[in-house]
């Protein structure tokens, strides 16, 4: 009974696999375009601000221990 239940969740899966590679993307609008492009500058600000966050708190315990 689970071999039959397997088999057909997989053919379900393959013939739903199928289907969605079939149908493309709507196009997107400038807007969401422009909301897109925000996002990749706030995704690298965050990044960016992450790296000096890492590199302040190094600082910071260089500082400490330099000073004990």
């Amino acid at each position: 009974m689970s071999v039959i239940l397997f088999l057909t969740a997989l053919f379900c899966g393959y013939v739903a696999g199928r289907v969605s590679v079939k149908h493309a993307p709507p196009p997107l609008t400038d807007k969401e375009i422009e909301l897109n492009e925000q996002l990749v500058v706030a995704q690298n600000l965050n990044q960016s601000l992450l790296s000096d966050l890492q590199q302040a708190k190094e600082s910071l315990r260089k500082y400490k221990s330099a000073r004990n």
